[in-house]
């Protein structure tokens, strides 16, 4: 995304959050489901919380 002239700053930071995000469900997990499996796919609110922590 670097060499990337036509996204905006906060296009890409929007991009790094998603990517981020997927990396940490597949390789820490993202938490529990109903089941006791652990949750690899990222919904909605995970992307809120990862973009949260990288503001902070």
């Amino acid at each position: 995304m670097q060499g990337r002239s036509d996204l905006s700053e906060s296009s890409k930071r929007g991009k790094a959050r998603a990517i981020l995000t997927q990396n940490i469900g597949v390789t820490l997990g993202l938490g529990l489901t109903g089941d006791g499996s652990l949750r690899a796919l990222a919904d909605r609110d995970d992307y809120t919380v990862i973009g949260g922590l990288l503001k902070q």
